[in-house]
């Protein structure tokens, strides 16, 4: 019978916790008045499933989809209705999950269960890899903690509930901890089929598999084939669905201002950017590295104008998150480079203040949630250190003492 470790059991309570104030304070949206991306998701969840027909025509005339419809903002076509309309239509695996869910507990509430399913792996398995990476209770619980608190996740996507984007970032957080304990298949497997079948900003997932196992020694030729697997699985989708209306690729990719990706990416994580110290840290160097293919590709989804939004940074955010708090925690150890962590709380702040006025229309919740991200991980980690220190110095009188008998 496996043992279940009492921290794990921790983490294990604190994500549950914490997820439950979250979920009890932030009311979700009402996906019939908002507009836009989740109507295409439900529209194909509710056809694939056999529970309605997905009618553009069902959705009210006060919401503001029609104007954008009608000014051409996006790339939509009316011709596509709710059930073809790329890139969503790409992007089976939740829709069809939640249509499967729908039959049992209806599709708005479908939606909201894998929501919070996303939202617990994110944050236990954050909170497990950094573990297992830096042997900290304190450190994996201010991590499993801070993945959630972040405002654009907690804020965003359980108050927008219907995408999959949520989704896509748990499955980053698992796979980082599957290549962080070396489960080499179960990666491959969830990189390969689960990954691309769920956002296509996941496609390089795989190759990120297959250089970790090749840094960590392993040298299997299957691994390879791994990175060809999701670009065959969208090719797939791509030739087989039929798109009455495909969107021309100028309108999907629109090249933008070069240093925009920089931009968006600062924007992603205003106030944590303390943890992009901790990357430089040569304790979490060759996993950084195995996860480069995935901040490459985007990059180059957000040199687009047509997608530049900061909340596509966030698929790296379980990398950010694990990797960044366990570099600190190695810079911290380390005596020469202790020093260096003077700077850190006026960076924070600065970013504090940038991101207070970016997110104008949400202060107060932004405020607090900032306040918490920043100040909490930092506290733990340097009472972890104190505790440590003190225990040290507990030791080494008691091993005077010993000493001293001895002599005696």
């Amino acid at each position: 019978m496996m043992r279940i470790s009492s921290h794990h059991l921790i983490i294990l309570g604190f994500t549950v916790s914490t997820l439950a104030v979250l979920a009890f304070f932030v009311e979700p949206f009402d996906p019939d008045i908002y507009c836009c991306d989740h109507l295409y998701y439900r529209g194909q969840a509710e056809f694939w499933s056999g529970l309605g027909a997905a009618n553009m025509g069902d959705i009210s005339q006060a919401n503001r989809f029609w104007g954008v419809i009608e000014n051409k903002e996006t790339y939509y076509q009316l011709a596509n209705g709710l059930t073809a309309q790329p890139p969503y239509v790409f992007r089976p695996l939740v829709p069809l999950l939640a249509g499967f869910l729908g039959h049992i507990v209806g599709i708005n509430a479908s939606f909201y269960i894998i929501t919070l399913i996303s939202l617990f792996s994110l944050s236990y398995l954050s909170g497990l890899a950094v573990l297992k990476l830096s042997k900290s209770l304190w450190l994996s619980l201010s991590v499993a903690v801070g993945v959630i608190l972040l405002p654009d996740i907690s804020g965003g996507y359980l108050y927008n509930y219907m995408l999959v984007d949520v989704a896509s970032f748990a499955l980053v957080a698992l796979v980082l901890y599957l290549v962080i304990t070396r489960h080499w298949i179960s990666a491959g497997v969830v990189s390969a089929v689960a990954a691309p079948l769920t956002k296509e900003t996941l496609v390089t997932l795989a190759l990120t598999v297959a250089i970790a196992a090749f840094l960590s020694g392993v040298r299997s030729r299957w691994l390879w084939v791994l990175p060809v697997i999701p670009i065959l699985i969208q090719g797939v989708l791509r030739l087989s669905l039929t798109i009455p209306s495909p969107p021309p690729f100028n309108e999907l990719y629109i090249p933008g201002d070069q240093i925009r990706p920089a931009v968006t990416l600062m924007l992603s994580f205003v106030a944590v950017s303390f943890l992009f110290y901790g990357l430089f840290s040569q304790k979490v160097r060759l996993t950084l590295i195995a996860f480069t293919p995935l901040f490459l590709l985007l990059v180059v989804i957000t040199s687009s104008s047509a997608a530049d939004s900061p909340r596509i940074w966030l698929t790296v955010w379980p990398v950010v998150a694990v990797l960044g708090a366990v570099g600190l925690q190695g810079f911290l150890q380390d005596s020469p480079t202790r020093f260096l962590w003077i700077p850190i709380p006026a960076m924070a702040l600065a970013w504090l203040y940038f991101g207070l006025n970016f997110h104008a229309n949400n202060q107060i919740i932004y405020f607090f949630l900032s306040y918490g991200l920043i100040l909490f991980p930092p506290i733990l980690i340097g009472l972890q250190y104190l505790w440590n220190q003190n225990k040290s110095v507990e030791s080494s009188r008691h091993a005077a003492l010993a000493a001293d008998e001895k002599s005696e």
